[in-house]
């Protein structure tokens, strides 16, 4: 619905927002050079520019552009699209709650992130199969865990009161109940020519820990 209601838009550097109106909907980004590196498919999707607390937090802190690309099944994209285009509108009410309990879902739930220098293309990325999920979906999974690894580290570690973003939480355990619970694969792509060249991939990033706690698990 974020992607019909309010205006989308990208991080442009710190305080320096770009707005994309009336909808992010209505301005689709092509996100073939994102996704290619990493995989080939016939047709790849357009993705909604959507402002969330992530990208807006990391453009403050450090002074870059920033942006988040959401992107769903192409031919749900295709019935919300044709939906929006003969009403001007999406409603609750025209949307299914996909559960994988009530009706069993296929595919899966990527997320990633891609950091773009002048020579090089680094990313991480993580692909979590609904089939793979008893009771519950891929979406509602990779959520909790971001949950319950935020409990565990008030448990765990001392800080001090206050609001935290996930990037002032990674000499914590956070981190490590993240990856110790989501397959995050590591690629860096080498910019030659006009072409990108695989330079180094980790299939699953580990860290070696300096305490009693091997594994947090879910």
């Amino acid at each position: 619905m974020e992607a019909v209601l309010w205006p989308g838009g990208v991080m442009q550097g710190k305080d320096a927002v770009k707005y994309f109106y009336p909808n992010a909907l209505e301005n689709g980004i092509d996100m073939k050079p994102i996704l290619q590196p990493l995989f080939t498919v016939d047709k790849y999707p357009k993705g909604f520019p959507v402002l969330h607390e992530e990208n807006v937090s990391l453009a403050q802190r450090y002074n870059i552009p920033s942006k988040f690309v959401y992107a769903i099944n192409m031919e749900t994209m295709k019935a919300l699209i044709s939906r929006y285009e003969k009403t001007g509108k999406v409603n609750h009410h025209d949307l299914v709650l996909a559960d994988n309990v009530t009706a069993v879902l296929e595919g899966a739930d990527s997320i990633g992130v891609l950091l773009e220098y002048s020579d090089k293309k680094v990313y991480y990325f993580n692909t979590l199969p609904n089939i793979a999920i008893i009771g519950s979906n891929a979406t509602y999974t990779q959520v909790a865990i971001g949950v319950c690894a935020a409990l565990f580290t008030l448990v765990f570690d001392k800080l001090k009161n206050g609001v935290y973003f996930v990037e002032d939480l990674y000499h914590t355990h956070f981190k490590d109940y993240m990856f110790d619970n989501m397959r995050v694969q590591h690629f860096v792509f080498k910019k030659q020519h006009g072409h990108l060249a695989l330079e180094k991939y980790v299939p699953e990033i580990k860290f070696k820990r300096n305490y009693h706690l091997q594994h947090i698990y879910l």
